[in-house]
């Protein structure tokens, strides 16, 4: 009986280890490729941001030309008639422009906020990973950082749960990662 025991108790590390090994895998590629994501997103915040430029060029532009509108009105050029339509043209062009920029503000706002979240939840699953030493020796350290409980079932079905299973669990939902 002490033999199978122990074969048993071998074959357990081995599976352990190994789905061990396969959820730190896990974490360092959903690591990465946010780390890909979030170079994406600085170049789509790059053009958001020269976009942002452009239109505030703009926006500058019509006060500019309004300001020149009512120079002119105040010299008598143009009549009151067309002061108003002329006015209330550069109002609207100015709050279209207005409302553009806000959108490419909330927009870049929006960009990093998830990203942010789940980068600091897997670097903390790496770092506990390269903190516990060597991950498949199994010491106690190792065990009590990675795993929250081991289930065996008499068919000899082992069931790991890992402490960090919600955060792969989170980028699988996400996308992030393949399920």
């Amino acid at each position: 009986m002490e033999k199978r025991i122990k074969k048993n108790e071998k074959s357990s590390q081995h599976m352990v280890r190994k789905a061990l090994e396969m959820q730190i895998g896990l974490a360092e590629q959903a690591l990465h490729e946010l780390q890909e994501n979030g170079r994406k997103a600085m170049a789509r915040f790059s053009v958001l941001e020269r976009q942002g430029e452009k239109l505030s060029t703009e926006k500058n532009e019509i006060v500019k030309q309004r300001i020149n509108l009512y120079e002119q009105y105040a010299d008598g050029e143009m009549s009151k008639a067309e002061f108003v339509h002329r006015r209330d043209a550069y109002r609207e062009q100015e709050e279209n422009l207005m409302q553009q920029i806000q959108c490419l503000r909330a927009e870049k706002e929006q960009l990093f906020q998830p990203m942010q979240k789940e980068a600091g939840q897997l670097q903390e699953v790496v770092d506990a990973v390269h903190d516990a030493g060597d991950v498949m020796q199994l010491s106690q350290t190792v065990v009590e950082t990675f795993i929250e409980q081991i289930e065996v079932f008499n068919d000899e079905r082992v069931a790991i749960y890992f402490t960090f299973e919600d955060v792969l669990q989170g980028q699988t939902e996400s996308g992030t990662i393949a399920p």
